[in-house]
């Protein structure tokens, strides 16, 4: 199940034994547009359905907040399909990819990102308010890569900008 207008691109496919699946829906979310990219497939084996899903990213964290209407109508498009197969007596069995996180922690370490800007803005608020700062314990409990951060984020800076080339002999 690919997306037809973008092959390679999205896509999920589910393998089972031969003569264990009733029927297979490379569409069945039921809306053109979301079935059209190929994020989903269900497959009937008789007593249970499974739906196989790739779901779209979106989130604020990642800045990708734009896409995350797109994703949400996924979702709700989705749980509908789910439901309705409910509804037929079939048990619903979800898996794939569901590009949803529990914490930034739980994500691959490529896609952590540091606001440097805020983590900066806090050490620097706990500067301010540092008695008051230490009786609240925020002070013990701020990681100290925070405060090795702010201290020398502007050499940091300043050898990010750097365009000189370094010749090296591999």
């Amino acid at each position: 199940c690919t997306d037809i207008e973008k092959r390679g691109f999205n896509g999920v496919v589910t393998y089972a034994r031969k003569g264990c699946v009733v029927s297979a829906d490379s569409r069945p979310l039921g809306e053109k547009d979301l079935d059209d990219q190929g994020r989903c497939i269900a497959t009937d084996h008789g007593s249970f359905v499974v739906f196989n899903v790739y779901v779209p990213v979106g989130g604020k964290e990642c800045g990708l907040s734009h896409k995350i209407s797109h994703k949400m109508r996924f979702l709700v498009a989705l749980r509908r399909a789910m439901q309705k197969r409910r509804e037929k007596g079939k048990k619903v069995i979800l898996v794939g990819d569901l590009n949803i996180a529990h914490k930034l922690m739980d994500r691959h370490w490529t896609f952590r990102t540091v606001c440097v800007d805020r983590v900066i803005r806090q050490v620097q608020e706990a500067a301010m308010q540092a008695d008051a700062f230490r009786r609240a314990t925020n002070v013990d409990t701020m990681p100290e890569w925070k405060f090795q951060l702010e201290r020398n984020w502007k050499n940091i800076a300043k050898a990010l900008s750097t365009t000189e080339a370094v010749s090296t002999k591999t």
